[in-house]
């Protein structure tokens, strides 16, 4: 066992009277019993040295007031150990702080001699090593390693023992779940495994194979506060690629490679393989954009940067179900960050969303068929259409919530009562929204600023219901309590720039928001009607959070709103405004659900309902985009074509709206009820999902570049392809290293180089240290290390160009991959072999040298069928070996563009994708083959030979392009 090897170890050390022992470990407890067994045989006593209690004898309890005062200063405690003439093992815990004081060093060196004819042996232990140069020769040091398999299965046995002995939880495992639990902790510290153990008895009520969820979070935990790795789930499978079957075939039969009936059969843990090709994308936004997440039963919308840093694994993400189209919470499997390249593109809608990200970043859209597809931001135009929350049925968690309310009212018989447990109903909503929008916490009370007299006697009578009484004057309503006080101002923050919707709010019953919305827009709300009958229903706040809080409470009853972020006038010119601007198709419902109690307000808002039920009114953000092509189908199934025909002058009407690429809801409706829709009318069988959806299609109005930030960021949601920006915006999720991955049923852990590198002496090589130590720490995994040889660039040239920083780095990472014992596979993907260090190259360090090659006719056909399967279009309506014929020097990236540019053809003439399409797209291509051919060619050259073939069958000659002919 690892205990068992490293006490051996120790021992011998202290028994060979080696005065300086420097133990390298986070697990001060596992070295406490080592020490202390130590001591008992070899007949020793035993010291601890802290720095906030001094020089004690090992067992003093924490609870003890006994602190050596003296001793807390090192150089005073080390003159103790030279005073003391009995047999002793002096522990110093932290000591690393030290090392760098020249008098601490000093003393430690005079120690080490004087020690040399002693029983006393000093210990230093520390998270971190760090020994100065005049100690190298004095010290010796011991890697306390994370506990093995073994020593967890004995925690593991010992927590199932003292569970069902103290508990009624009865936990019965099989050996093989055992061995699968065991896995998934290795890489824990005993202390994190059994916190884990007990974490999940906790949230799971029991321990098992199905619980390895929870005992995995608590890895990533460990990759991400590392700062140099990326974690990943994946859920790509190797179907997702084409061709490469013997690199797939070579990878199957290593699927059991990390398998305790692997190494019985003698097998050793293979190393890993590069990647060697013909050269494809990140998909991030920048980080200062909010997300929607539900947490412990509360949403929250941090930003994606905080989330990154404070991501535990048991937050979930709002998504949009592509099946029904309604908005459901997802379990978050991963937050991801990556350095980011180039230019950021700033996407604005039509209804004020905007949203930042890279130019490969997926946007969500709806293809010909009305299903939901993805498309990159540098494909986005103004005639897109991107979907946006707008119904959403949270779930109710909080129907109470713990408070103390201290009443102190202007009443004849003033008593003091006290509430526990404030119930949210609409009474309670109407107070807080109506705090929200006109309150001020101040000092002992609350002030509500409103003169309405409607509005007064509704927050009177709401307090009333609540047990609690006001005051109400000419110009506000007043409530005595400290604790109402306080309790506001916490929940919903003070200042205008500072309140927020209270956390709790979200997911409490319906009525409370309700009652809250009624409270905040009949205080901040304005509703005003022009002898036009121009309508404005909307609202103002300083506060950011304030705003997205209201639009997504509104969103719990279908009502729509625009978003705008406009600047002050005058000495308020620095100070930005959140304005949320009732669509008029929402204030109907708003007037039926929600309403208002303030007089004015209040017959404004009938006016305006009279308005709008009287003379239709045209839905500018609520729409859905519609396709010529499928409204011609419907016409020439049904004959709607026909003179006389009852649908002709629907279907009239149909292309004319069409042609604007878009419907309001409301019309789109009244014509689809009129028209012979029936089961086999897939596109309009889908156009009725959407009009009962959670989204309404908001359309791009301006996309412009903005200068890059060094981090962009991503999330990967379970089950789903997306997630939703606070703004109500949905947009898209971030391929041989994820499908291994997902094929082993392993960790990915991904390597930046960029991340590596640091301007300080010595820090780059510390860094890699501690990334490839964090990634054994978690093995089995998977290390991915993407374009290799730009990481290693003038390696040769090191000494002249960087000191040798990259030279030491490689230097470094050859010795790793040569010599590491943890089943940590690497994959490295590399495009130059003339920029590759030939040190990598040689075998032992990786097991094998793949180059993947353009991809054959009969790949390229397989390719073809991946990209429109994943297109929801079935592959067999296509003449795919024309297509893969007439893209002969294609590589996969290039034939997915292919069919992507194909489908705009195809949309924007308002019909389904062809193969003629798509043939088009080719031709209009020059790949990469073609342009880089030299290049290419000699890859190729050097690959031959040297390197293993991904795939069975040759791929053709790169095709020459003619060249023009000129007449002079």
């Amino acid at each position: 066992m690892q205990r068992n090897r490293i006490a051996e170890e120790l021992e011998t050390l202290i028994r060979a009277r080696y005065p300086l022992i420097y133990v390298v470990t986070w697990e001060e407890p596992r070295l406490d019993a080592i020490l202390s067994s130590i001591a008992a045989r070899r007949g020793k006593k035993l010291f601890v040295w802290s720095i906030s209690r001094g020089l004690l004898p090992f067992g003093t309890p924490l609870q003890s007031k006994k602190i050596d005062e003296a001793t807390r200063d090192p150089a005073v405690a080390l003159d103790r150990v030279v005073e003391h003439v009995e047999p002793a093992i002096f522990c110093f815990k932290d000591f690393h702080p030290f090392m760098t004081d020249p008098v601490i060093v000093r003393k430690l060196r005079e120690l080490a001699q004087y020690l040399k004819s002693t029983y006393t042996t000093v210990v230093l232990s520390s998270p971190t090593q760090r020994i100065p140069m005049e100690l190298e020769k004095d010290i010796a040091v011991v890697e306390f390693g994370l506990p093995d398999a073994n020593e967890l299965r004995d925690l593991l046995e010992r927590t199932i023992e003292e569970v069902s002995r103290s508990t009624p939880i009865k936990i019965q495992m099989t050996e093989e779940e055992k061995e699968r639990i065991v896995q998934a902790a290795l890489g824990l510290t005993l202390s994190e495994a059994e916190n884990v153990f007990a974490k999940t008895l906790i949230k799971r009520g029991g321990l098992g194979a199905e619980h390895l969820d929870v005992i995995i979070s608590e890895k990533e935990q460990i990759v991400r506060k590392s700062g140099l790795l990326d974690y990943y789930h994946s859920a790509e499978k190797f179907d997702d690629i084409g061709g490469l079957d013997l690199l797939k075939d070579w990878l199957r039969k290593r699927q059991m490679a990390f398998s305790e009936r692997a190494r019985e059969y003698g097998l050793p843990t293979p190393k890993g393989v590069l990647l060697i090709g013909v050269q494809g994308c990140g998909k991030s936004i920048r980080g200062d954009e909010r997300v929607i997440i539900l947490k412990n039963g509360q949403v929250e919308f941090p930003t994606i940067a905080d989330l990154y840093a404070s991501f535990e694994g048991n937050e979930m993400a709002l998504t949009l179900n592509p099946e029904n189209f309604r908005c459901e919470f997802r379990p978050i499997i991963a937050v991801t960050r990556h350095r980011s390249e180039g230019k950021l593109l700033k996407v604005t809608t039509v209804s004020g969303r905007t949203v930042v990200a890279t130019h490969d970043h997926s946007f969500l859209t709806l293809d010909k068929q009305g299903h939901i597809t993805s498309i990159p931001g540098s494909s986005l135009d103004t005639k897109t259409f991107l979907p946006v929350l707008s119904l959403i049925n949270l779930p109710v968690t909080f129907t109470q919530v713990p408070i103390n309310f201290v009443r102190n009212p202007y009443n004849r018989n003033p008593k003091f009562t006290t509430i526990n447990e404030l119930s949210l109903n609409w009474f309670s909503g109407f107070l807080i929204g109506a705090y929200l929008s006109e309150g001020i916490a101040v000092e002992r009370r609350i002030e509500i600023h409103n003169d309405d007299i409607l509005f007064q006697q509704t927050l009177l009578s709401a307090l009333r219901h609540l047990g609690l009484a006001g005051k109400a004057t000419e110009r506000k309503v007043t409530i005595n309590s400290v604790v109402l006080c306080n309790w506001l101002a916490t929940e919903c923050g003070t200042g205008a720039e500072n309140k927020r919707v209270p956390s709790f709010a979200y997911t409490a019953p319906k009525d409370f928001k309700s009652g809250l919305l009624c409270g905040y827009f009949s205080g901040d709300g304005t509703f005003s009607l022009s002898q036009r009958n121009l309508v404005d229903a909307s609202f103002t706040t300083k506060s950011l959070l304030l705003g997205i809080g209201i639009g997504l409470l509104l969103a719990n009853f279908g009502i729509v709103i625009t978003v705008r972020v406009r600047g002050g006038s005058g000495k308020y010119a620095n100070q930005k405004y959140f304005v949320g601007r009732l669509e008029v198709s929402s204030i109907l419902p708003f007037a039926e659900l929600i309403g208002l109690r303030h007089s004015r307000k209040q017959k404004t808002l009938e006016r305006i309902v009279n308005v709008i039920r009287k003379k239709h009114r045209f839905e500018r953000y609520r729409k859905v985009p519609l396709s010529i092509e499928a409204i011609n189908d419907l016409a020439r199934t049904h004959h709607l074509n026909a003179r006389g025909s009852k649908g002709r002058k629907l279907i009239a009407n149909l292309r004319s709206k069409a042609h604007y690429g878009a419907l309001g809801v409301t019309a789109l409706s009244n014509l689809l009820a009129k028209l012979p829709i029936h089961g086999h009318d897939g596109y309009f069988q889908q156009l009725q999902k959407l009009l009962s959806a959670g989204v309404f299609w908001d359309r791009v109005k301006k996309i412009e570049e903005v200068t890059s930030e060094e981090w962009v960021y991503d999330i990967t949601v379970e089950g789903n392809s997306n997630f939703c920006l606070a703004n109500g915006l949905f947009v898209h999720n971030s391929l041989t290293a994820k499908a291994v991955a997902s094929l082993w049923k392993v960790p990915l852990l991904r390597l930046d180089m960029s991340r590596i590198f640091s301007s300080l002496v010595g820090a780059s090589e510390e860094n890699l240290r501690n990334a490839l130590r964090v990634a054994e720490s978690v093995a089995p995994c998977i290390l991915w290390v993407d374009e290799l040889e730009k990481s290693f660039a003038g390696a040769q040239s090191s000494a002249l160009s960087d000191a040798g920083t990259t030279a030491r780095v490689l230097g470094y990472f050859l010795t790793w991959l040569q010599e590491k014992t943890a089943p940590c596979f690497v994959i490295a993907t590399a495009n130059s072999i003339e920029q590759l260090p030939p040190e990598l190259l040689r075998k032992g360090r990786l097991d094998e040298i793949f180059f993947v090659d353009l991809p054959s006719k009969r790949e390229r056909m397989e390719i073809f069928a991946i990209h429109l399967r994943k297109r929801k279009r079935d592959p067999s309506r296509f003449d795919l070996e024309a297509l893969a014929k007439a893209s002969q020097g294609f590589s996969g990236a290039e034939i997915e563009q292919a069919v992507i540019s194909a489908l705009y053809d195809a949309f924007s003439e308002g019909r389904d994708i062809t193969t003629e399409d798509i043939l088009k797209a080719i031709q209009e291509t020059v790949p990469l083959s073609v342009t880089m051919k030299e290049q290419i060619d000699a890859l190729r050259e050097w690959a031959s030979g040297r390197a293993r073939r991904a795939s069975s069958e040759e791929s053709e000659e790169v095709p020459v392009m003619p060249m023009r002919r000129l007449e002079l």
